[in-house]
């Protein structure tokens, strides 16, 4: 559905004589063809002032305010005055002073066609439809003074829509009534709004009117702070104007205990990353290769050995349980430090011993003992 009703950033001043007052601060809305809108409020927030403006009846001090695509801030006078008398029905929460006390509820209903030019049997019969849609029809020759305050707002309510208008204005509709005789009223402006197919703006600090809401608009302090609509449940959203300005609900800020000012919100820190942990099953760093040393003889160190595992490794032959043990990386070799012939050392060098069966079957000394050995016997001879 088009926008019927687009209004940016209204604002209206009033000069009194304590000085200016803002009753509008930039609001913003839009109402589609065919919808139904409750404007609900605070008394003194700026409702009344912004029906004026779309019944124009008052002029906006700056902003613009587009009714079917016209910019009622600049129409002329006369133009004005047309879009009152056709395109617009009004409603008073004063009531009376529309009703004329010498006229009867049926030719009040149809005064309004009369003006148009419908002919006089077919006005009084469509002022009769009407009556009846609202319950009336019995009391269409009674005048004013002879209907409660209820019917009397009933009858005005069928005035106002009785030359079909495309868009409908109620200004407090049910200020001055019962919360019984509020109800109908509410029914009938909701039942002939949707018969006619009408844009119907409604304003009221009555809950009860957004029973026949399609959405619900919250105005506080001259601005939207609130939507909700019939699709979502009734569910109140809060509405972000343009540069990111919102109105919190009172009773939001009551539970938040928010007075006049509200304190930021602490910066949450992003935890650092820890180092990743190694996989079991990923292989553990050995330590950095050495060379051992032996009478200018270098030999490469052994690689480090593989990873932990918990497959049984197979125990050794009998054969290299007896071979002589290879020296540690970094260690001196058992090797003889001197030739055998001339090792002052060699009754107690077990190096130096002669190989027999005997000797290769015992099992070889330690690379320890061996190494701190021949350490021994270096130190104890040295040659002249």
């Amino acid at each position: 559905m088009s926008e019927v009703i687009e209004i940016r950033d209204l604002f209206r001043i009033h000069s009194t004589e304590e000085g200016d007052a803002a009753a509008l601060q930039g609001l913003s809305l839009t109402v589609r063809e065919g919808e139904i809108v409750v404007v609900l409020g605070p008394s003194g927030s700026g409702k009344t002032t912004l029906l004026r403006i779309l019944a124009g009846l008052d002029r906006p001090s700056a902003g613009t305010v587009r009714v079917f695509g016209a910019d009622l801030g600049k129409l002329p006078r006369r133009e004005l005055a047309s879009y009152r008398s056709r395109t617009l029905g009004y409603a008073d929460q004063h009531y009376s002073r529309a009703l004329e006390p010498e006229l009867t509820a049926r030719q009040l209903v149809a005064l309004q066609l009369a003006l148009t030019g419908m002919p006089r049997e077919e006005r009084l019969r469509h002022a009769d439809d009407l009556l009846e849609r609202v319950g009336l029809r019995a009391k269409r020759d009674a005048r004013p003074h002879q209907l409660s305050g209820g019917e009397q707002q009933r009858v005005a309510v069928c005035a106002a829509l009785a030359h079909r208008p495309r868009v409908f204005l109620a200004d407090e509709p049910t200020g001055e009534l019962d919360s019984a005789n509020a109800a109908l009223v509410y029914e009938a402006i909701g039942h002939l709004a949707r018969v006619h197919r009408c844009t119907t703006v409604v304003v009221s600090h009555d809950p009860e009117s957004a029973e026949i809401a399609d959405r619900v608009v919250r105005i506080r302090d001259g601005r939207v702070s609130g939507e909700s609509t019939r699709d979502a449940g009734r569910d109140e959203a809060i509405v972000v104007g343009r540069g990111g300005w919102l109105r919190v609900p009172e009773e939001l800020l009551r539970r938040a205990g928010i007075g006049e000012r509200a304190p930021p919100a602490p910066r949450r820190r992003s935890p650092s990353p820890s180092p990743p942990r190694p996989s079991p099953s990923a292989p553990l760093p050995g330590p950095p290769p050495r060379c051992a040393r032996s009478r200018g003889r270098t030999v490469a160190a052994r690689p480090p050995s593989p990873p932990f595992t918990t497959s049984t490794r197979p125990s050794p032959p009998a054969a290299s349980r007896s071979s002589p043990a290879r020296p540690a990386p970094g260690r001196r070799r058992s090797s003889p430090c001197w030739p055998r012939s001339t090792c002052p050392t060699r009754a107690r060098c077990s190096s130096s011993a002669p190989t027999s069966a005997a000797s290769t079957a015992a099992p070889a000394p330690s690379s320890a003992a061996t190494t701190s050995h021949s350490s021994a016997s270096s130190r104890a001879w040295s040659p002249s």
